[in-house]
């Protein structure tokens, strides 16, 4: 059996960096927004903590003190980590977008240089299996003719 198998993620460099630099900006601006809601949803509590008697403050203050240390460094940790998935499943995905579309350009390449007609095969889990099949229904008719 052949073996089917791209030895590069980036077949379409151009596409490819493009998709993961939107879903990147995508996520920031999620990102950004989400940290904008939190930082105005806790002024509310950060405003009554200092409207408290002094013993309840103390005890809120610290926990208020506590939160303001501690999220960004989880916010960030979390950033990163989700940045990091995004960033792989968007190179996976148009990797399975961008393999067909080369291989067809490939294929029709070699076909112009060396006048020869030849149907296509795509990989187990590529997207556009239709263009291939028809591809090659194409290839059949013009063949039969």
């Amino acid at each position: 059996m052949q073996n089917n198998r791209r030895k590069t993620l980036l077949i379409n460099r151009t596409f490819q960096l493009s998709f993961i630099k939107l879903a990147f900006a995508f996520l920031c601006m999620i990102y950004l927004l989400c940290v904008g809601v939190g930082v105005w949803l806790i002024n509310p509590i950060f405003d009554y903590a200092q409207s408290l008697g002094s013993k309840e403050m103390n005890e809120l203050t610290l926990l208020l003190d506590e939160l303001a240390f501690y999220g960004p460094i989880v916010l960030g940790i979390l950033f990163v980590v989700i940045s990091c998935f995004v960033v792989a499943a968007s190179l996976l995905m148009t990797h399975k977008i961008a393999g067909p579309l080369y291989n067809l350009e490939e294929s029709m390449k070699g076909m112009l240089e060396n006048n020869e007609l030849r149907s296509i095969r795509f990989r187990r889990g590529d997207y556009f299996s239709n263009i291939e099949s028809s591809f090659n229904r194409f290839i059949d008719q013009i063949t039969l003719k």
